[in-house]
């Protein structure tokens, strides 16, 4: 499989409890532009942070019926005490890349 680009992230916060976008908490993260291929539910994304560390959170939910870019919440990220950078690079696995 390859790990084939997203998007970068422009903006992330972190919510802390039950919104109408996720049944629980996560890191809700933006697009600078938009994503670029589709990102599934309930998979991990591999996140490559400015300083080239990886994190693999799972993708808790995802922003529907807004103007804005898409946002998706992915799983707290206590490694990087949920602050995930600007410019933090989202990867999908291509299992047709095989």
């Amino acid at each position: 499989m390859v790990d084939k680009l997203v998007g970068i992230v422009g903006t992330s916060e972190v919510l802390e409890r039950l919104t109408k976008i996720s049944s629980r908490g996560g890191v809700l993260l933006r697009p600078a532009e938009n994503w670029n291929l589709p990102i599934c539910i309930g998979k991990s994304v591999k996140l490559v942070l400015p300083n080239g560390t990886c994190l693999f959170p799972e993708v808790l939910a995802g922003e529907i019926g807004s103007p804005e870019p898409r946002a998706i919440v992915v799983d707290f990220l206590p490694e990087i005490k949920n602050l995930v950078p600007n410019g933090t690079k989202i990867y999908v696995q291509d299992k047709e890349t095989d």
